[in-house]
């Protein structure tokens, strides 16, 4: 049966996970959640111009329906085998922050010698890994894969599906803790790249003055590894944020590895400019924002707003802040260990956004939702600020944005 789908997706590279959204001839992937069945929309992919519907469910008959005992796993099995049919390097990282910026500025630096790609988006959990995979194609030299995971065994399952040459962890920090347990848990979880790695006999290229990053190689004998130091040098970047000198860091020390250009690399780095809510500058007319609300954890909360709060260039500061999510157990001793930070500094305001922030009872503004705060900032206008926005997706502090 997998041999058949390969077949089929060789004649048409084209996948479908959402009925409404089909290309000619596309591949429909019945997957179901805790929520829906993709069983249930499998006719209606079919009419709306999908060659195969690969579905689980028995009752459904027809000739191009596809039935396999899991959708999902299908769908892996799929990326796995035409992984192997292309020849080309692929690369994976994964960390607890800086994963896709990372990711950007390593699609930057091989671009000047490869033909690239890389993780669109976000997708790079159990689903997204493989679509990133059936992305590519013969013409890809390199495939850059980003790797997300909150629990063990999840990176351990992505690189057995994308089978990288080359893996690289940007940092272990506090991060999913509800999901790894511990600290520890985290360690051990990102570490699974570097578990495959040691097996498959691919390399590791890792931050040698990171004290973890370096245990976790020299626990791992045998490991082919190439260290960087990103002390070295100075790099001139137009994103926001010293911490992404150390993103910057890493995807030229792929970049030597695989023999490019120091100065095409430099120059095409200096060239990122972020979007997507990651360090990304916006100039309202009234107030200068950074916009990092994607995600946020306590390692890259503390590591923002330490920058923010030390950047000379900047006066008249504003913070506002959302919560961390998925901290489990950790989640109050993480939110006070931020509100100790803030206290350490001198903003000219500080809004706190979120229940966790709120139950702290903190001297600082605290709104239990985004839509509070959108009111006290109609009463309330800022003007001729500088404004720190991070906080987790969750939060959608973005829409904050529109009032600033």
């Amino acid at each position: 049966m997998q041999n058949k789908l390969l077949d089929i997706f060789l004649a048409q590279r084209k996948i479908s996970t959402d009925s409404r959204k089909i290309e000619e001839g596309a591949i429909f992937f019945a997957l179901s959640g805790e929520n829906f069945d993709g069983n249930s929309f499998a006719r209606a992919a079919l009419d709306k111009g999908a060659s195969y519907a690969v579905i689980s469910n028995p009752a459904l008959t027809g000739e191009r329906y596809i039935y396999v005992k899991d959708c999902l796993v299908a769908l892996q099995q799929l990326a796995c085998d035409y992984r192997k049919y292309l020849v080309l390097k692929i690369i994976a990282l994964t960390g607890s922050n800086g994963k896709t910026t990372t990711k950007e500025f390593l699609l930057r630096t091989l671009s000047t010698k490869f033909q690239c790609l890389a993780t669109c988006g976000n997708l790079n959990n159990h689903i997204g890994v493989p679509l990133t995979l059936l992305s590519f194609d013969e013409s890809t030299q390199v495939g850059i894969v980003e790797m997300g995971a909150n629990h063990q065994r999840e990176i351990e399952l992505l690189c057995s599906i994308a089978q990288p040459d080359i893996g690289l962890i940007t940092n272990v920090g506090i991060a999913h803790l509800e999901g790894f347990g511990s600290a520890e848990g985290v360690r051990k979880g990102k570490g699974e790249l570097f578990d495959y790695l040691l097996k498959s006999g691919g390399v590791a290229i890792y931050n040698s003055k990171d004290e973890t990053l370096r245990n976790m190689v020299a626990s791992r004998e045998g490991l082919r590894a190439v260290g960087y130091d990103p002390e070295r040098e100075l790099l001139e970047l137009s994103i926001y944020g010293t911490y992404n000198q150390l993103n910057a860091q890493a995807a030229l020390a792929v970049g030597r590895y695989l023999g490019c250009d120091d100065g095409a690399v430099k120059e095409a780095l200096k060239g990122y400019i972020a979007d997507n809510n990651r360090s990304q500058v916006v100039d309202t007319g009234r107030n200068r924002l950074i916009m990092d609300a994607y995600n946020a954890n306590p390692s890259s909360m503390r590591a923002a707003i330490t920058n923010f709060a030390n950047s000379a260039e900047f006066s008249d500061k504003v913070l506002i802040l959302g919560d961390m999510r998925e901290l489990g157990d950790y989640s109050k001793e993480e939110h006070e260990k931020i509100v100790e930070l803030i206290a350490n500094y001198q903003f000219d305001n500080v809004l706190l956004v979120g229940e966790n922030f709120s139950a702290l009872q903190s001297h600082f503004l605290s709104f239990l939702n985004a839509s509070l705060v959108l009111d006290y900032l109609s009463n309330n206008q800022l003007d001729n600020k500088i404004i720190l926005i991070k906080g987790s997706r969750g939060i959608a502090l973005e829409q904050i944005a529109e009032l600033l």
